[in-house]
C-alpha cells in the first residue's frame, strides 16, 4: 500500500494503520480541543438529589448541565437512586407505624393492604336518606310582631322561624 503525499500512518487501538492529515492533525487531540469543554458532574451530589426524587429540570439546573444530557448520560444512575430513596421512605414509614403512629398505620393500610374509608350513603338502620330541604324565614322587626303565626311560635324580631312549622293566615295575593 502506497502512501499519498502529505500524509501519516497513525496505528489505531486495535492496530490498523489510518491515513492522518497533517493539516488536521492538531484537532485530533493534540492540540486545542474540539467542541464544546467537558463539564464536570459531582456523581455525589447527583445521587443525593435523585434520592430525594428531584425532577431532572431541578437536577439539571443545579448541575448546570441539560436535561437530555442528564436523561442520556446518567438516566439509569438516577432511576437507581430513586428506587433507593423510596426504599428509604417506606422503611421510615414503618418504622413510625411499627412505633405507634395511627396516622402512619391507616396511610399504610390504604396504601398497601387495599383499606378504605367507610363512608355509609343510609339512613338509621340502613333505611334510605331522608333529605327534607327547609325554607327559614327571618322576619324584619317591624312584621314580626304583625305575624299572628310568627308570635304563636315564639318568634320575635330577627329570629328564623322555619317555614313547615309556620302556618300563614293570609292568602296569598296576585303577583
Amino acid at each position: 500500500m502506497e502512501d499519498a503525499p502529505g500524509t501519516d500512518l497513525v496505528p489505531t487501538p486495535d492496530a490498523e494503520i489510518v491515513p492522518v492529515d497533517p493539516v488536521h492533525a492538531k484537532r485530533r487531540g493534540r492540540g486545542r480541543p474540539r467542541g464544546r469543554p467537558k463539564i464536570r458532574v459531582s456523581i455525589r451530589m447527583l445521587r443525593s438529589l435523585a434520592n430525594i426524587h428531584c425532577t431532572y429540570e431541578e437536577m439539571a439546573r443545579i448541575l448546570n448541565i441539560g436535561v437530555s444530557t442528564l436523561e442520556r448520560n446518567y438516566g439509569n444512575l438516577v432511576n437507581e437512586e430513586r428506587a433507593k430513596g423510596t426504599m428509604s421512605l417506606r422503611r421510615a414509614q414503618f418504622k413510625s407505624a411499627k412505633k405507634g403512629s395511627v396516622t402512619a398505620q391507616i396511610w399504610l393500610g390504604k396504601q398497601l393492604l387495599g383499606q378504605k374509608d367507610k363512608v355509609e350513603h343510609t339512613g338509621p338502620g340502613g333505611s334510605p336518606l331522608q333529605i327534607a330541604p327547609r325554607l327559614v324565614v327571618v322576619f324584619p322587626e317591624s312584621i314580626a310582631s304583625d305575624r299572628p303565626a310568627a308570635a304563636e311560635h315564639g318568634s320575635t324580631a330577627g329570629e328564623p322561624v322555619g317555614v313547615d312549622s309556620v302556618v300563614s293566615t293570609q292568602e296569598p295575593g296576585p303577583a
